[in-house]
């Protein structure tokens, strides 16, 4: 409730110092949500595998010959990883 409410004062702030400034132009968000949301949430590095791309499908087809590797909605067909 903190956080909605000091938004709110954020935006009457911000409309009061400028009334004809779009309401949609106005950041609601402080500096540490905007970190919060745009890095902290967004941090989902991982490594990556030594391999070619080619190298691990082929893994990967080892590993599940019959799953579906490919879908085409459109023609309603699917194609595993032993077929392709």
């Amino acid at each position: 409730v903190q956080a909605l409410f000091d938004r709110w004062v954020r935006l009457m702030d911000a409309a009061t110092e400028d009334p004809d400034r779009p309401l949609g132009t106005i950041d609601l968000l402080t500096p540490e949500e905007h970190q919060h949301l745009l890095t902290d949430f967004n941090d989902t590095a991982l490594p990556l595998p030594e391999a070619s791309l080619g190298e691990l499908f082929t893994r990967q087809a080892a590993r599940t010959p019959d799953a579906p590797a490919l879908t085409d909605a459109d023609a309603g067909s699917t194609l595993t990883y032993a077929q392709l």
